[in-house]
């Protein structure tokens, strides 16, 4: 057991990160029915940047050169990609979003190999169509049968938020990657996110006449921006660029694909909702499409690790 650890340590990692962030966009919709997707900014981001804000002024001078330069791409589209996606789910449904965030992964690992030279062999491109493909078999599928054709609806605006945000988050990330590896520390790169995305909220809202009320947070909707805050923007994403430094953009690609699945079981398990043929399918594709995967990494960097002692 402590052998399998140590091998898996990083993919589990990533594991974790994705586990902890699966009732993200759940909760998210649930409280744009409180309070506006701007408040919510507002909240998870300023408790963050008040908490973090210590550690940036700590590290305050490792922010220079190419690693500033990292650090402020890194923010900026994260700042875009946090802005967007509460208003993408308040704009749409729930099904909807989670139809079009299928691709994120694939986008991912387009970006990755093309911005960060990560390599994409023929193995793990089966490994992540298998997951893709049980991805998409549950969420989509039921979505097809259940909903006839008449009764689609077409959301244009939160379409293109969610465009915008498929693109823009992966760069964020790997970025954010490059900013650690320049010599930055991640909770330091999370801070300066966090303050960027506080004050371009607090522009947003002052273009658009909203106003900041602070009466509107209750104790029962405060929750949602703070583990929307510190457990998925802190935690989750220092655990997630974390693991993709160490287990490489297919990986956490797939890993992507395995929060879909926890997404859907979690009513499952919680809830007693009922498990369906398609779950039990695709969950099978995503779990095989990731062992594709992190069996052909464990086994390259096996191979390799025996060529430098020979």
């Amino acid at each position: 057991m402590r052998n399998f650890f140590k091998k898996y340590k990083w993919f589990l990692v990533g594991l974790l990160a994705c586990l902890i962030t699966t009732p993200n966009n759940t909760v998210m919709k649930f409280s744009s029915q409180e309070i506006s997707p701007n408040m919510f900014n507002i909240i998870r981001f300023g408790f963050v940047a008040a908490f973090t804000l210590p550690l940036l002024v700590r590290h305050i001078r490792r922010l220079k050169g190419i690693a500033l330069k990292y650090s402020i791409i890194s923010a900026v589209f994260m700042c875009v990609a946090v802005i967007v996606w509460p208003w993408a789910i308040a704009k749409s449904t729930a099904s909807y979003a989670s139809v079009l965030t299928l691709l994120s992964p694939v986008i991912f690992i387009i970006l990755s190999v093309k911005i960060d030279r990560q390599s994409l062999n023929r193995r793990s491109l089966a490994g992540i169509s298998l997951a893709a493909a049980g991805a998409f078999l549950i969420v989509a599928i039921p979505i097809l049968i259940n909903q006839p054709n008449s009764q689609f609806v077409f959301y244009p605006f939160a379409t293109l938020l969610i465009a915008i945000n498929l693109v823009v988050f992966p760069l964020a990330v790997i970025y954010m990657k490059k900013a650690h590896q320049a010599g930055v520390p991640l909770v330091s790169v999370i801070s300066l996110t966090s303050w960027i995305t506080l004050f371009v909220t607090i522009a947003l809202m002052a273009l658009l006449n909203e106003k900041i009320l602070l009466g509107m947070v209750t104790s029962s909707n405060i929750l949602a921006p703070l583990y929307s805050g510190f457990v998925v923007g802190l935690m989750a994403r220092f655990l997630n660029v974390i693991s993709y430094e160490k287990i490489g953009s297919v990986a956490t690609s797939a890993l992507g694909y395995v929060e879909v699945l926890g997404a859907v079981l979690l009513p499952v398990i919680i809830l007693g909702e009922t498990l369906s043929w398609e779950m039990v399918v695709g969950g099978v594709l995503i779990l095989l499409g990731v062992y594709f995967v992190e069996h052909h990494k464990s086994s390259h960097h096996k191979f390799h690790h025996s060529l430098k002692h020979h």
